[in-house]
Parts: C-alpha cells; sequence; structure tokens
C-alpha cells in the first residue's frame, strides 16, 4: 500500500498515514497593520503563558506533589521514572517558521513520570534542547513527524501534530542514548542557505524508502546556539551524541535504513563543527543555489515569517540590528551593512552562509557544496554524484530521481505557488550592483557571475 497523500506510487509497503489532515495553517501577514496586531497578540499570549506558568509551577504543583517529583526526576537514583509526561491544551509560536523552539510554545498539564524509553516511540521526536534536559513532543499513535508528508519542517510538524510534551533531565537522556547506541546506518547532514533546494534534496532521500530524513529539527537548532556560545567541548560533545543518537532511534518503518539525513535550519552551521566532532564519518553537503533566485524567494518569506520582516525593519534602520537579528537567525558575521532593499535580505543571507562554507572547509571540516542549478540541468547526473558521495546504493538513484517528480513543499503552506501572489523583483542594474557590494565584502563572485563556488559537487555531466 502506498503513503496516503505521498503522491509517490513507487514507495511499497508504507501503511496509510493517520492524521494526515491534521493541519494548523501557516498564517501570512500581508500588511505592516497584520503584522502589528499579530505581535500585540502574542505579546498577550507571553504574559498569560509567564502568569500560567508560575502559579502551576509555584503554587499548583507544590500543593499537589508534582514540583517534589520533579525536583527527583533530576537526580540519577531516579532514572526508572525521570520522563515528565504533560499534556498540550493550547500552543502559539510568533513564528511558526523561524522561531526558536521553546517552552513558551505550549500551555501545559502536568499528566505523570514515566520511564525515559516512553522517548523511543516513533510518534516521539526531539523538540529542543537546553542544558538540563532534552524536550519532545509527542503525536497520535502512528504519526512519524518527520516525514514529509506531514509537513517539509519537522518543527511544523510538530507544532501541528504534537499532543504531549515529553521532558528529559539530561542524566537519563545521556543514559538511554547509550543503550541505543551510535547511529546504525550513514549520517547525512545538508546545511543550507534556505529557499536553495534543500528541502527536495532532502526528498530524494526519502523517496528512496530506505532513509529517515528530519528537516530542520529543533534539537540540531540547539545545538548551533550551544556552539555559538562556546559552551565547552566537552559538555557539548555529551549532549550533542545524545541528541542524534534519539533521533537516529530504530523505526518501524522503513525497516531497513540505509541513512539518517538531517537538513539543518539554514544558517546553522555550527552545528556542523559539534556533529564532526563526535562523528567525524559524517557527510555533510552544503546546498545553495543562484542568488538572484534565492534573493526573490527570501524576500516574500516576510509575509509569512514575522521574524524575517522584523529584519527588514530593523536592518533598514541599523547595521549593529541587522547583526543581531543575522545572530537570531544563526548567521554570525563581523560584516556590518544595512538593507537598503528587500533583496538585500536574501543577498546577505546568501553572503553569510556561503562565506561560514568555505570559511569552514579551509579549516578542515571535509563537507562539499551542491549547486541546486545544477540538479536542473541534469538530474539523473546530479543525484548520481550526490549518492555517490554520501555513500548511498547506486541501485538507490533511480528511486530518488523519481523523488523529484513532485514538488517538495506542496501542500506545506510556504509553497513557491503560497507565495506566488507576492512582488517578484526584476534584477536592474542597480539591484544587481547592490547584491555585488554584498558578494565583494565577504570575497565572492559577483551575482551577475558564476556563482558555482570551490568545493562543489555535481555540476553538468
Amino acid at each position: 500500500m502506498s503513503a496516503k497523500g505521498s503522491g509517490d506510487s513507487e514507495i511499497k509497503n508504507v501503511p496509510a498515514l493517520p492524521h494526515i489532515d491534521k493541519r494548523r495553517p501557516i498564517p501570512h501577514y500581508p500588511t505592516f497593520w497584520s503584522w502589528l496586531a499579530h505581535s500585540i497578540r502574542y505579546f498577550i499570549y507571553v504574559v498569560l503563558h509567564v502568569i500560567y506558568s508560575f502559579i502551576q509551577y509555584h503554587v499548583v504543583w507544590r500543593l499537589n506533589g508534582t514540583l517534589q517529583q520533579l525536583e527527583d526526576s533530576y537526580k540519577p537514583e531516579n532514572y526508572e521514572r525521570s520522563a515528565q509526561v504533560l499534556r498540550i491544551v493550547l500552543t502559539y509560536r510568533y513564528d511558526i517558521i523561524l522561531q526558536p523552539s521553546s517552552m513558551l510554545d505550549f500551555f501545559l498539564v502536568h499528566e505523570k513520570f514515566v520511564h525515559p524509553e516512553e522517548v523511543l516511540k516513533d510518534n516521539v521526536d526531539i523538540y529542543f534542547v537546553d542544558e538540563k534536559k532534552i524536550i519532545f513532543t509527542e503525536a497520535e499513535e502512528g504519526v512519524q513527524q518527520w516525514r514529509n508528508d506531514y509537513h517539509v519542517i519537522i518543527r511544523i510538524a510538530q507544532y501541528q501534530q504534537a499532543v504531549r510534551v515529553i521532558l528529559l533531565p539530561q542524566h537519563a537522556a545521556t543514559k538511554l542514548a547509550e543503550k541505543v547506541g551510535d547511529p546504525k546506518a550513514k549520517l547525512i547532514i545538508l546545511p543550507n542557505t534556505a529557499r536553495c533546494g534543500g528541502t527536495l534534496c532532502g526528498q530524494i532521500f526519502e523517496r528512496t524508502g530506505k532513509c529517515v530524513v528530519i528537516s530542520e529539527p529543533g534539537g540540531l537548532q540547539s545545538i548551533a546556539v550551544f556552539e555559538q556560545d562556546k559552551m565547552p567541548s566537552a559538555k557539548l560533545d555529551v549532549i550533542t551524541k545524545a541528541v542524534l543518537r534519539l533521533s537516529c532511534k530504530p523505526v518501524k518503518n522503513p525497516k531497513e535504513v540505509v541513512a539518517y539525513v538531517f537538513k539543518p535550519i539554514a544558517g546553522t552551521l555550527g552545528t556542523i563543527t559539534a556533529i564532526q566532532r563526535v562523528y567525524p564519518d559524517t557527510k555533510f553537503v552544503f546546498c545553495y543555489r543562484d542568488v538572484k533566485s534565492m534573493a526573490n524567494s527570501i524576500q516574500k518569506l516576510r509575509y509569512s515569517n514575522p521574524l524575517i520582516r522584523m529584519m527588514w525593519w530593523g536592518g533598514r534602520r541599523s547595521a549593529l540590528l541587522m547583526r543581531e537579528a543575522l545572530k537570531l537567525a544563526g548567521l554570525t558575521t563581523k560584516m556590518t551593512l544595512k538593507l537598503e532593499h528587500p533583496l538585500d535580505l536574501g543577498f546577505v543571507t546568501w553572503a553569510v552562509s556561503v562565506r561560514t562554507f568555505l570559511d569552514m572547509q579551509q579549516q578542515g571540516v571535509n563537507m562539499v557544496g551542491f549547486y541546486y542549478d545544477d540538479l536542473l540541468k541534469n538530474k539523473q547526473y546530479a543525484v548520481e554524484k550526490v549518492f555517490e558521495y554520501t555513500g548511498m546504493p547506486k541501485d538507490l538513484v533511480e528511486a530518488g530521481v523519481r523523488g523529484l517528480d513532485r514538488d517538495s513543499q506542496g501542500n506545506s503552506g510556504i509553497s513557491n505557488k503560497n507565495y506566488s501572489v507576492y512582488e517578484d523583483y526584476k534584477l536592474s542594474p542597480e539591484l544587481i550592483q547592490l547584491g555585488n557590494r554584498v558578494n565583494k565584502l565577504f570575497g565572492l563572485p559577483n551575482i551577475d557571475g558564476d556563482l558555482r563556488v570551490e568545493g562543489t559537487i555535481s555540476g553538468e555531466k
């Protein structure tokens, strides 16, 4: 039986996916006033959340004994009942796509404490990590939240599908991860610039029917933040290994997993350094595309990503605000420049990401580039080269190529179709000059030239 709603009859032995239509749509904010109204609503939500959490933690849980049980769960001797399960009664996020995951996303009610192995179920996935615990979301039974059919971004699938949250102290997560052991298949990471074909590249792997592909997980974003904040390597390596081991847990389907593929959130290249330390055989493929197309796609995200609208608003006024906004998005740079045009959002994002990729290569990170525009020229050859580099079996190439027949972002709410109502800017000489100005600051080629940088695989046959 083919997966319900998968649109690919070549995938066999995949059961119909439950709750495929359970969605909270991705809202768009086409005007300044709709964005402002949303910002005010979220401010009210945050205030109510702070009040609710304070009363629950300091009054309700103290009176009913939950607080004592929670404190006990952080003691290693209480490992077997260290996982706290909480039911979601309300969830709301300011930016569903870009906002870092946090406990602020949910109004929660305590249910019980259970054995840590509860998080190994197929319908449970890591939501984010802090220094004391790993936070998971649990969906209805049978829902594998990582599947592209639910959403192209796992954090959005979790927002749409989760019914419970499970908190696991770091001591318990580390012990459980040791029991799970190292990933039993190849580990492949797809860092990217955003709007660059990275999701499609992930779909190529998933459509083989032999890969677990986890797109933009909050756990890897947390690791990137820890790396950026200079957490001691010894401590971060323990967390990184636990996150990867628990993310690469055995799954019911596919029964045979050839590779675990992670597409991190755009710009969070700090993840790469930490992962390479604990699993040096990991394959890293940096996804990027022609900056002119990417910039037009990025600027449209202002209408669905309140944080990008905020970046545009602040970046026009202050180079310092722009740099801090980039830092929030995981992009670290010493360059300072103000935004002059909406396309600058994409020009700067592309330049910072590609420059970081090249610098990391020079520092010894074993990573290659994958230029999306090469895929458009010769699908078969491009997939062959990517699979060859990542060590994927040759007999899966044809299945991977068939994955290109489907819109990778389909009904996600963030596809090109969804953004087609917004303006595309024609690349006038003045706008090309703006892009060249940005690239020059970062030592990159002019945007009207050949943008395939050194260390890129594929190309025309």
